[in-house]
């Protein structure tokens, strides 16, 4: 029998004692219990975690599929809208992601260059959306405008807080909006304009993150590309717009016509007088199948100037009108783009009123010559039959020579030396005279002035010996050189010259000398002057004298000085009159010389009074 209080194990022969359990169960069930228990919780926990940031991203990634949704439809909503509709679709756009992501404002802006300014162009406030109408909607910013230049996004978390001291504008701004957040991000759009967005919050703070702001950069861009579409679009209706008043209200005809073809596409109202075509008659048809060119040669001639030049200017043509009228225009020519093609713009200036009137005053300076040379003619008769004379008494000589039994040949080579020297003389004189009255345009080639003036004072000789009057030149003694046309120039101081020989006919003057001088007027000048020592011109008819015309001769058509003046205003330079103190008058001319420096003057007397 087992002692008495031997434990039970005791009695059944001792052992080692059972650990003790918790809540009856085997301490190591009761760790595995444990372990498996913690396990299990972990595992669930971190399935929450996981569920909890699946969501998140699902929401995320849903977010921005529904993001990149809206700015799909808002691209392509912008791409539709014309120009009158697009700034309704950029204000829908904006109040679109206003809505969607919870702001409180949402506005596109511009930095106006050159300044610390920033001009609103769309908000989502309808009131800011009235001063942008009154053009009111300028804001000065300095420290944002300075940011520009970093082409950087500015998330501002806690907008008052996050902005710098020294933005003390952005900060009133941000107090009187009542903005808690704000995101500003600067755009540079394809014009060269800095373009800007913003979006705001006003009731609870919001942090920006890289997505965000992505998402929203995406969306400026979009937005800054359609206003910088929509200006071009405005500009180059506009400009259209101004071509085509200008096209149709110039005064010249204007024709526009593809290069390819040369078809017409377009004729302005004058092109439409002065070629008695309609726009319709014109329009699609080619200029030589309204017979617009005179001839195919002429037309092939003009086409080939044009594909080697690619383009004209000043360029006189002679055209047909619908009435066979032939019209003489300077043609302009230049290559534009209409719709991306090549074509051209013609501009034709009629001249031929113009041509008329300079015909006419060709014939007038004919004219005027040949009354010059019905004047000269004593002259030309006397310079002519010097040498005819002279030719005549040589020969009869050389026949005398000749009967004798012995002719002295030496003498007679001196006689028929002297017969070609004056027979040289005379035909010089006959092609002077001719040149003097041949009709021929105005030719200007290098021309010594003193070789000009001597040889009309030879011209005059034998009539001022006539008249008794001196003729006498003081003459530049470096010989300047200009650009003119010789007998134009002489026929100028013919008719100078002779002015002034009139002037002292029936004066009783003790001084009938006429002095026609030359000198350098300045680097670039030389002036020619013809001085009488008549009465002088009277002084309420002295603005008058150059006149068409107009004249104090009795018997003269007025046309001599209106010439003169033609003449020297056609070599760019100068002419007028002007009376003297000491008496007579003085006319002088100034004409753009050539090259040539000296000082000094030579004389020169021709004529002596009787």
């Amino acid at each position: 029998m087992p002692a008495s209080g031997a434990s039970p194990a005791a009695a059944h022969g001792g052992g080692v004692p059972r650990e003790s359990t918790l809540l009856g169960m085997p301490r190591n069930m009761a760790l595995a219990s444990l372990v498996i228990v913690l396990t299990q919780t972990g595992l669930i926990v971190g399935l929450l975690v996981a569920n909890r940031r699946r969501k998140r991203l699902a929401r995320e990634q849903g977010e921005r599929l529904r993001f990149e949704q809206i700015l799909t439809e808002i691209s392509g909503d912008l791409v539709e809208a014309s120009v009158e509709t697009l700034d309704n679709a950029i204000c829908h756009a904006l109040e679109k992601v206003r809505v969607m992501m919870e702001f409180q404002s949402c506005m596109l802006f511009e930095h106006v260059r050159d300044t610390q300014v920033v001009r609103i162009l769309y908000h989502t406030d309808a009131a800011v959306r009235e001063a942008i109408a009154r053009r009111e909607a300028e804001i000065p910013m300095p420290w944002l405008c300075a940011q520009f230049q970093y082409r950087k996004a500015i998330p501002l978390a806690h907008a008052l807080q996050d902005l710098p001291a020294d933005a003390r504008e952005e900060q009133d701004y941000v107090r009187v909006k009542n903005i808690k957040s704000a995101l500003i991000i600067p755009l540079h759009s394809t014009d060269g304009t800095t373009h800007g967005v913003s979006f705001c919050t006003g009731v609870a703070y919001r942090e920006w993150s890289d997505t965000v702001i992505s998402q929203l950069h995406a969306l400026g861009d979009v937005l800054s590309s359609s206003v910088s579409r929509h200006r071009a679009e405005m500009e180059l209706r506009l400009s259209e717009e101004r071509f085509s008043k200008a096209f149709h209200a110039s005064p010249s005809a204007m024709v526009i016509f593809r290069a390819r073809d040369e078809t017409i596409l377009d004729v302005n109202e004058s092109w439409e007088r002065q070629f008695g075509y309609t726009y319709a008659e014109a329009a699609g048809h080619l200029p030589e199948e309204l017979g617009i060119y005179r001839s195919e040669k002429e037309r092939l001639r003009l086409g080939s100037l044009v594909d080697t030049v690619g383009s004209l200017r000043n360029h006189e043509i002679t055209l047909r009108t619908r009435t066979e009228r032939e019209v003489v225009a300077i043609l302009s020519l230049e290559t534009i783009s209409i719709h991306d093609e090549a074509c051209y713009i013609a501009i034709f200036h009629d001249v031929t009123d113009q041509r008329r009137v300079e015909e006419m005053r060709q014939s007038m300076v004919h004219v005027s010559r040949l009354a010059l040379v019905g004047e000269l003619t004593a002259s030309i008769a006397h310079e002519i039959n010097q040498p005819l004379g002279a030719i005549l008494s040589n020969a009869e000589a050389a026949e005398m020579l000749m009967e004798t039994e012995n002719p002295p040949l030496d003498d007679i080579r001196q006689i028929l030396a002297d017969i070609r020297k004056d027979d040289l003389r005379a035909s010089q004189v006959i092609r002077h005279i001719r040149t003097l009255v041949r009709r021929a345009p105005l030719r200007l080639l290098p021309v010594q002035v003193n070789e000009v003036v001597l040889d009309v004072l030879k011209l005059l000789s034998t009539d001022a010996q006539r008249r008794g009057i001196i003729l006498h030149g003081d003459l530049a003694a470096d010989e300047p050189e200009i650009s003119a046309d010789r007998v134009h120039l002489q026929q100028v101081l013919i008719n100078l010259i002779v002015n002034a020989m009139d002037a002292m006919k029936s004066n009783g003057t003790t001084i009938p000398i006429v002095d026609v001088r030359t000198w350098r007027e300045g680097p670039h000048g030389v002036s020619v002057s013809v001085r009488d020592h008549g009465h002088g011109i009277p002084e309420d008819r002295l603005p008058q004298i150059f006149e068409s015309f107009f004249t104090t001769k009795v018997e003269g058509m007025g046309l001599g000085l209106a010439m003169a003046r033609s003449i020297i205003e056609a070599h760019r330079g100068s002419i007028a009159a002007r009376n003297l103190a000491e008496g007579g008058a003085m006319f002088t001319f100034t004409l753009p010389s050539g090259n040539g420096n000296g000082a000094g003057t030579r004389n020169a007397t021709i004529g002596r009074s009787s």
